[in-house]
This record gives structure tokens, C-alpha cells and sequence, in this order.
């Protein structure tokens, strides 16, 4: 996912919880609602359930292999 798209889906998870940011004024402290980040999880666990193990192990060896760049690169 670019950074881009996982900004909006960020954002538009904090917008559904609290309504577009906390508004001033007496009478409006609304409690949030923390549905949607419950929904999000459940979403994403359905999409790793639905990967081959092909895939899931794909993920894994490239993961391994940046992780190993990056040790080098600092190290």
C-alpha cells in the first residue's frame, strides 16, 4: 500500500471515531467511537487468511532480505 492510501485510511479512521477532531463549546464532548479501528483489524486479519502459504512466505523471505539491508547498512 503507497503512503499516500495508508494516510487517507488513517485519517478517515480518526474522522469516523471522533467526528472530524474535537469542537469547542459547552455541551459537545461527545465520547468517540471506536468501531471503526475494530472494523479495520477484522478487515485486514480476512486478507492475510485469504493469502497462499506461497504468498505469506514470499512476504516473509523479502521482509528477511530489507531487514538484512538495513542491518548492514547501519552496522
Amino acid at each position: 500500500m503507497a503512503k499516500g492510501e495508508a494516510e487517507r485510511r488513517a485519517w478517515a479512521t480518526v474522522n469516523a471515531e471522533t467526528g472530524g477532531g474535537k469542537k469547542s463549546g459547552a455541551g459537545r464532548g461527545r465520547p468517540e467511537n471506536h468501531a471503526p479501528s475494530r472494523k479495520g483489524g477484522r478487515l485486514g486479519g480476512a486478507a492475510a487468511a485469504h493469502r497462499t502459504a506461497a504468498e505469506r512466505s514470499a512476504s516473509a523471505k523479502k521482509g528477511a532480505a530489507t531487514r538484512k539491508r538495513n542491518a548492514e547498512k547501519r552496522g
